[in-house]
């Protein structure tokens, strides 16, 4: 069925819903739109509540436990929507749940789908390696961002991006890519289909293994990857030094002065008026910066609870 214009159910989480708010207020009233958010509101100090800034503009807002629940799908059906929009919304919509909003079912999830699928897809397109990152605007089906893909849109990950640099690009795609869809829809245009995209499959969920207790085993240019895709204001990829637990913030690749496999990976150097080297699978990486409590220390500022040949775990 065809969007009239009339009533908008948003489900979200974060700036990117946010942001879709703000367009939606800007074409309907308040009381046009209801919210969905997460029970538990902002996690993070980066992460707004979209229900804080719905309750601020005066729009009504559930933040149920199970989006599933019969009260919650009552409450959708009773709001008599003709547009879903899903903005980085956690939970999975069950067949009811849809069945409630007539007209169109839309997701927003940061990745050039079929790459990444499921949870944290920005931090995985940092530590894959991927040269792009993206968005992709799709119908939703009961799977895990399986359905037709409506609209796609890249952006380059630079060799410095950390994921929160990540997830600001994101943001203002989405922001640009809502806007286009909200005009098509109301002024009657049918939506895009685009072609199922050509990146490789791929699908990241809860069991994954963790990704921010690093693993010396690895290549150099992976845990680089991952420290950056976790930098502040993310939760930080850490290492066991002695009693210490350190958070890493910085590292780079260093040229190896030996040869590998002459010292084991998680081995430390402590070369003079430098930060702190250590070996992994294939080279050396620098420590150059790592995190004390909210401060930012340089790498030469951890040396004073590490040793030479200390092994780093």
């Amino acid at each position: 069925m065809a969007f009239t214009g009339r009533k908008v159910v948003l489900a979200g989480n974060n700036s990117p819903a946010i942001e879709v708010l703000r367009l939606l207020l800007e074409r309907l009233d308040a009381g046009s739109v209801l919210a969905v958010a997460p029970t538990e509101g902002s996690k993070h100090e980066w992460q707004p509540s979209l229900a804080d800034a719905a309750h601020a503009a005066g729009v009504r807002c559930l933040q149920p436990a199970d989006v599933n629940d019969p009260s919650t799908i009552a409450a959708v059906r009773e709001h008599d929507a003709d547009l879903l929009l899903s903005v980085y919304y956690t939970q999975i919509f069950k067949a009811p749940f849809l069945a409630a909003i007539r007209g169109p079912k839309i997701n927003f999830h940061p990745a050039l789908l079929p790459r990444h699928r499921g949870t944290a897809p920005l931090i995985w397109a940092i530590v894959s390696g991927d040269a792009m990152a993206g968005v992709t605007a799709h119908h939703i089906d009961e799977g895990i961002d399986t359905g037709a893909p409506i609209a796609r849109k890249p952006f380059p990950i630079h060799h410095e991006d950390t994921g929160f640099d990540l997830h600001r690009k994101a943001t203002r795609l989405v922001h640009r890519m809502a806007a286009d869809l909200l005009n098509d829809l109301l002024t009657g245009r049918p939506l895009p289909n685009q072609e199922v995209g050509h990146h490789e499959p791929s699908y990241h969920g809860r069991a994954d293994a963790r990704l921010n207790h690093l693993n010396w085993k690895d290549s150099s240019h992976r845990i680089r990857n991952i420290v950056r895709a976790l930098a502040h204001p993310f939760p930080g990829a850490y290492v066991i030094a002695g009693a210490e637990r350190v958070i890493l913030e910085r590292v780079q690749s260093v040229e190896p002065s030996a040869d590998l496999g002459s010292r084991p990976p998680g081995s430390v150097e402590l070369p003079h008026g430098k930060g702190p080297l250590v070996w992994t699978s294939t080279g050396l990486l620098r420590i150059e910066t790592w995190r004390d409590g909210d401060a930012m220390r340089s790498g030469e500022e951890m040396k004073r609870f590490l040793h030479e040949g200390m092994m780093l775990r």
